[in-house]
């Protein structure tokens, strides 16, 4: 296998072992979000979600549409 194919697959796997232990971060201010339950950035005020005005449940701030209930927001 040529050098420059042995390189490019250990970066990959690299890429595919760090994946899962990358963090969110907030939209506006690109800090960590250290816990996903948070409804707002504590930095900014960035909101991360609210509830649906028609069946309550939680949704992502950025979202167009509940979808769990198919109403617009």
């Amino acid at each position: 296998m040529p050098i420059t194919l042995c390189v490019g697959l250990d970066i990959l796997e690299w890429v595919q072992r760090e994946r899962p232990l990358q963090r969110p971060r907030c939209t506006r201010c690109v800090k960590v979000i250290e816990d996903s339950n948070w409804v707002a950035c504590p930095y900014c005020g960035q909101l991360r979600r609210r509830e649906c005005n028609a069946c309550g449940e939680q949704i992502q701030a950025a979202w167009k549409a509940c979808p769990h209930c198919g109403h617009s927001v």
